[in-house]
């Protein structure tokens, strides 16, 4: 049972740093609705490079 425990906390904390990310996400970029629609920027080479830095 105490591996359930652990393993709870581990997706729980996750889920928490997915929300964290989200919302900064959100902030730096306010035209997003979903954090999915990261890839469709990343793909489109728009705002998101494949190395992480914005693009030029």
């Amino acid at each position: 049972m105490e591996r359930v425990g652990a393993a709870r906390e581990l997706v729980l904390g996750y889920v928490e740093a997915l929300k964290a990310v989200d919302e900064a996400m959100k902030a730096a970029i306010p035209s997003l609705e979903r954090l999915a629609d990261v890839l469709g920027l990343v793909r489109s080479r728009r705002i998101v490079s494949r190395s992480g830095h914005g693009a030029v």
